[in-house]
């Protein structure tokens, strides 16, 4: 049973037994049947703070050597390179024979193993004077890098391997077309993170894992698109962030672990600050400085493709929650469209803050019907994001600014003990 199953459970025993349902015997059979509730939550600290341990001895060898390496032969650098080396393998295969099931030592060794394999081509690369190339540096660690993932089934080191091929395109020394290798080294890891998020006991593993996949992937689509990304960038980009928005709501659906989360939340900020930026009609007024970028248009046609088939999915089992998110990367196509017969860039700047405003008026009026405080406040944030933004776009005096903060804070705190106390009340009345 997932975790958060088995919490909710436990929650409801106590009231359970009060009524009568079933006995405190029986409430006590289930506590054993499904175990101690922080259990894994104990195994998580046991295995960071291994690994931190394991970081720290990496990292105080490769400073001991240090001090005393310019006196050291080349013979002798070679042979600690190797021995270091020899010294990871062998604390590998030990753990994979006698503490295979154990999580916290197979992510130490695996870890140890990572940083020396790092370690030992820095020493090597510095003894023989080789190629200082630091892009060259980091994809061939991170290559040397994936039969240690998938030997010792490693979170950090599939975490560590999504932040250096990211690095390694960010890196700047990559040919344009070598950059486009990132899919290749993306798909690489892609059968542990499908494990991963399939496997109901690595719910913390499997989001940490689903944040950074996804923040590489858009730092490297970034990076490896630069020279087709142009005139429709800011589109490009409010579509692919509807997708992930739209992907982590499918996953939720499905009842996924906890890891949709992360899609959502990635989707969901990144889709608003996109549409944020558009309500600038300075923003509008500056697309005219560049042009339409070839195969751009058959770029961002295909994700407003995936964004359509992906909101029907959402929207057929899911109607309300997702609507924004659906209609922002379209909307933001329409200024587009407008932006053509208004190069000035008002009339779509104007679409756009009318649709930011409905959107947060719908999230304030969500908050509110449903007592979801955190709802209601982001919709408060963004309407006041969106007032404020325009009150500065504007030249108005200083009273005028002030006196609208005012009523903004005001507004925000109202409506907050308005919330608060109408929470308050509908708890009191179910009890």
């Amino acid at each position: 049973m997932k975790k958060n199953t088995v919490k909710w459970l436990y929650e409801q025993l106590p009231d359970l037994v009060n009524k009568g349902v079933i006995s405190s015997d029986a409430a006590d059979r289930i506590r054993d049947y499904y175990g101690p509730e922080t259990q894994e939550e104990k195994k998580n600290y046991m295995t960071i703070f291994g690994v931190i341990g394991i970081i720290l001895v990496g990292l105080g060898i490769i400073l001991i050597m240090a001090h005393n390496w310019e006196q050291l032969n080349r013979f002798s650098r070679m042979g600690i390179a190797v021995a270091m080396l020899i010294a990871a393998q062998i604390s590998a295969v030990a753990v994979w024979c006698f503490k295979r099931n154990k999580r916290s030592w197979k992510e130490g060794a695996a870890v140890f193993w990572m940083l020396m394999v790092g370690a030992s081509m820095a020493l090597v690369s510095q003894t023989y004077h080789l190629s200082d190339d630091t892009g060259a540096f980091l994809l061939a660690w991170m290559l040397l890098s994936l039969p240690i993932l998938y030997l010792l089934q490693s979170t950090i080191v599939a975490a560590s391997y999504l932040i250096g091929i990211g690095g390694w395109v960010a890196n700047g020394s990559v040919p344009i077309i070598g950059k486009h290798l990132i899919w290749l080294l993306f798909g690489a890891v892609l059968p542990y993170c499908r494990q991963l998020l399939l496997a109901e006991q690595s719910v913390n593993a499997a989001t940490i894992v689903t944040w950074i996949f996804t923040l590489s992937f858009y730092f490297s689509f970034a990076d490896a698109f630069n020279h087709q990304i142009g005139y429709l960038g800011l589109l490009l980009f409010a579509a692919l962030f509807a997708i992930t928005y739209l992907l982590g709501a499918l996953a939720q659906e499905k009842r996924a672990l906890g890891w949709y989360r992360a899609l959502l939340t990635i989707g969901a900020v990144g889709t608003v600050g996109i549409s944020f930026i558009l309500t600038f009609r300075d923003v509008w007024s500056g697309f005219g400085a560049g042009g339409l970028r070839t195969g751009e248009s058959w770029l961002v046609t295909l994700l407003l493709l995936a964004v359509a088939y992906l909101g029907y999915l959402v929207v057929r089992g899911k109607p309300s929650g997702s609507i924004a998110y659906i209609a922002a990367p379209f909307v933001a196509g329409v200024g587009y469209v407008l932006q053509v017969y208004d190069t000035g860039g008002l009339i779509s700047a104007v679409l756009m803050n009318l649709f930011l405003l409905s959107f947060s008026m719908y999230m304030i009026r969500k908050g509110v019907r449903k007592g979801e405080l955190s709802t209601m406040n982001m919709g408060m944030l963004l309407l006041g994001a969106l007032i404020i933004a325009r009150f500065l776009d504007i030249n108005f005096s200083f009273v005028v600014r002030g006196i609208v903060f005012l009523a903004l804070g005001i507004s925000f705190l109202a409506v907050n003990w308005m919330a608060a106390r109408r929470k308050a009340g509908a708890n009191d009345a179910d009890k």
